[in-house]
């Protein structure tokens, strides 16, 4: 039985390098050098070219982006509505664990 791609194992997955890139394409289609310049503005991230192609490999397969065929030699990467389902729901579960771990940090600190 083949793996669900979309299953919370395999999004997870270099969810380090996948979130950057996905947010990026939120914003519009974008070549992988105009992704790497996007990524490292607003985060300070700096994503190697190979993990940037094997993100993008990844998260095409996954069906979160797709590659936008033209004529030029040049694809650009798109975000697919997956895609922005994930990027709306990823940073909501960060967030809920946040709030967790600050809610037993501030209970340690009370009974210790």
């Amino acid at each position: 039985m083949a793996a669900n791609v979309t299953s919370p194992e395999a999004l997870s997955r270099n969810v380090g390098s996948a979130m950057p890139i996905l947010s990026s394409l939120a914003s519009g289609e974008k070549l992988v050098y105009a992704l790497v310049k996007d990524v490292r503005s607003p985060a300070d991230t700096v994503i190697s070219l190979r993990t940037n192609y094997e993100t993008l490999a990844r998260l095409e397969t996954q069906i979160l982006i797709d590659t936008v065929e033209n004529n030029d030699r040049r694809r650009p990467s798109r975000l697919m509505a997956l895609g922005m389902s994930v990027l709306t729901e990823r940073p909501q579960a960060h967030r809920r664990l946040a709030d967790v771990g600050i809610r037993r940090l501030h209970y340690a600190s009370s009974v210790a």
